[in-house]
Order: C-alpha cells, then sequence, then structure tokens
C-alpha cells in the first residue's frame, strides 16, 4: 500500500532517481573515453541502464506521494512509467543486438575492435554499416526509430511527475543532457566507417551477402519500432493497464 509509509517511499524512489542519474553520467563517461568499440558499447549499456531507472524511480515517486497533488491522475502517471519501461526494454533488445552483432561480424573481418580498424569499411560493406548508424542513432534517441519514442516516453513521465516532486524535473534535465552527450561518443564509430580511410595495410573487409542480411534484418525492428511505435505502446500500455488498474 503506498499511502501507508508515503515518506519512506517517496525516499526510495528518489534514491533510486540519484542511483539513475548517476549510472547513466558514469555510462556516458566512460564510454567516451574508450577506442574498443564493444568495450565502448558495452559501458553505453550502463548509460541505458540508468535511463530505465529513471522511469522506475518515477514510478515508485508518483505511487507514494502522487495522491498529495489534487486532482493528479496518479494511476494514468505510473502506468506511462510502465508503459515507457516494457517499451524502452524491448526496442533497447533489437538497437543492443544489432550493435553488438555488427561489430563482432567486423572483428572477424579484421581481427580487431578498436574504432580504427573499422575506418573504411562503410565502403566496404554498406548493409553492416548501415545497420549499425540504424542502432546507433537509435541508441542516442534520434527520430524516426526505436529508441527515441522508448525515451520520449520516459521523459514524457519524468515531466509529468515534476509536478509531484521537483526532482523529476532534475532526472528530466540530466537525461537530456546526456542524451545529447552519448552523440557525441556514438558517433566516433559511424564517422570512422563512412568518413576515414581505411588505414595502409588494413585487411580488406568481405562479408558475405547472408550475414549482410541478417545484420539488416536485426535492424530493421528498430526502425518499424520507430515508424510504426502503436503496435508496441498498445501492447505496454495494455501490460501497464493490467498492472496499475
Amino acid at each position: 500500500d503506498p499511502g501507508a509509509n508515503p515518506e519512506f517511499l517517496t525516499g526510495i524512489g528518489l534514491g533510486l532517481g540519484v542511483i539513475a542519474a548517476v549510472t547513466v553520467t558514469f555510462g556516458n563517461l566512460a564510454a567516451y573515453s574508450q577506442t574498443n568499440v564493444k568495450r565502448l558499447l558495452a559501458y553505453s549499456t550502463i548509460a541505458h541502464a540508468g535511463f530505465m531507472l529513471m522511469a522506475v524511480s518515477a514510478l515508485v515517486v508518483v505511487l507514494a506521494n502522487g495522491a498529495s497533488v489534487p486532482g493528479f491522475d496518479v494511476p494514468e502517471a505510473a502506468r506511462m512509467c510502465v508503459e515507457g519501461l516494457l517499451f524502452y526494454l524491448f526496442v533497447y533488445l533489437f538497437m543492443n543486438l544489432g550493435a553488438f552483432a555488427v561489430v563482432a561480424l567486423l572483428r572477424n573481418q579484421t581481427f580487431s575492435e578498436d574504432i580504427e580498424s573499422f575506418n573504411g569499411v562503410g565502403w566496404q560493406s554498406p548493409a553492416l554499416c548501415i545497420c549499425m548508424a540504424v542502432c546507433v542513432f537509435s541508441l542516442v534517441g534520434l527520430p524516426p526509430l526505436g529508441g527515441f519514442w522508448g525515451k520520449l516516453v520516459i521523459f514524457m513521465s519524468l515531466f509529468n511527475i515534476g509536478e509531484v516532486h521537483w526532482f523529476m524535473w532534475v532526472l528530466l534535465v540530466v537525461g537530456g543532457l546526456n542524451t545529447v552527450f552519448s552523440l557525441f561518443y556514438y558517433i566516433r564509430i559511424l564517422k570512422a566507417m563512412f568518413m576515414r580511410e581505411p588505414a595502409e595495410g588494413a585487411r580488406p573487409v568481405e562479408v558475405p551477402s547472408a550475414i549482410s542480411n541478417y545484420a539488416l534484418l536485426i535492424a530493421l525492428p528498430v526502425l518499424l519500432l520507430g515508424l510504426f511505435p502503436t503496435w508496441t505502446t498498445s501492447l505496454a500500455h495494455g501490460v501497464a493497464t493490467w498492472l496499475i488498474p
């Protein structure tokens, strides 16, 4: 019963929010300093876990303290938190799987995971690199890709619940700034692929068409979830309504 001890539960929610802010910031800062693409993506995973934790923080805060705000629709705000979290989890499965798959496939060709080993591969294996571009831009949260809608719903939840507790607006600012910051290290991958010449003596990348098609197949849901988000948001909303009637 959230009303049994609202101060205690609000404290838990705010504590989770602080952890989420630290997690997002640490993950992005650690990723920014990496030259190994796999480690860069691994640290960025920490940042994305922080974004998901923001939704959990907002959910706890609104359930514990939302009734204190006259006219505030607590169930609807709570359902939006759950909906955003579920959508983010679903799309993150594909965009993260796609990015790591491309790194693994290119490593098998170049025998390296360093960003410099990816120089110029965008013109040698365009399908793989298009897949990486779709996944990377979705990880940043750019439209019209699935990651955009995942972050948008979570950010909308934080904005609405800021009426219940101002710290949710602080989380929203932290999340927005980290989203912009993440673009700087993600774009380094695409810059190497499409805007730099291969190093002298670098192994040529020759990826079979079947493997390239597999990578594109993974990236396709990321694009479709962005173009047609209602397919998943309707399901997530149904689950959220079942959990929070």
